[in-house]
Order: structure tokens, then C-alpha cells, then sequence
């Protein structure tokens, strides 16, 4: 979709391209069962939905030390990652929706 926008209408001013990569994790974030995403200090917190079940062990290993996995929540240091926060934050949620995760039995 980026690159049909560029095409039509030319390079995409900041404003538009902040909000197509809001959109994108909105998207993957549901994918990947996040219920919410909020900051607390200089982290990103990530929410895992109760349905969700994730493998920490697996996806703590795949995203190495400066994203922390509980089971509840998934943090990002934004002080560790810099100016590349928003590129990784992406990369973690693509990780998860291609980690196997199962829902519980009803």
C-alpha cells in the first residue's frame, strides 16, 4: 500500500507515514493477540491478551536482551533500542504472530 500511495501522490509527508505505521501495528498487534499497548517510563509495554498463550522461552531467545518476556507482558527498553525502537518494536510483533501460540481449551 506504501508504495501505491508513493506512486500516486509522490513522496508521503511524516504525518502519513506516522499514521500508516500506527496502522500497521494496530493490525499486527491483533494478529499477535496484544490487548494493549502503553509506555511506562522509557519501556514499551506490550499486554498479551488472558486467550493468549505464548512460548517465552522461544520468543525471549528470537528478540534477544533489551525485550524482556513475562506472561503477561512484553517489554521494550526504548533507552537500549535508540532511535530504532519503532523498526524493532514492528520486528517483535511480526515475531509473534509467526511463533506457534495456542489458545486454551474451552
Amino acid at each position: 500500500m506504501r508504495q501505491e500511495l508513493k506512486d500516486r501522490f509522490g513522496e508521503m509527508p511524516p504525518p502519513v507515514q506516522n499514521l500508516l505505521y500506527v496502522i500497521r501495528i494496530r493490525l499486527l498487534s491483533a494478529e499477535a493477540g496484544i490487548q494493549k499497548i502503553s509506555t511506562e517510563g522509557k519501556q514499551i509495554v506490550l499486554m498479551v491478551g488472558k486467550e493468549t498463550e505464548i512460548d517465552r522461552a522461544s520468543l525471549q531467545h528470537s528478540l534477544g536482551s533489551s525485550v524482556k518476556v513475562g506472561s503477561t507482558q512484553i517489554r521494550l527498553d526504548t533507552k537500549q533500542l535508540g532511535k530504532h525502537w519503532t523498526r524493532i518494536l514492528e520486528e517483535v510483533l511480526r515475531r509473534m504472530t509467526s511463533i506457534p501460540y495456542s489458545l486454551p481449551s474451552v
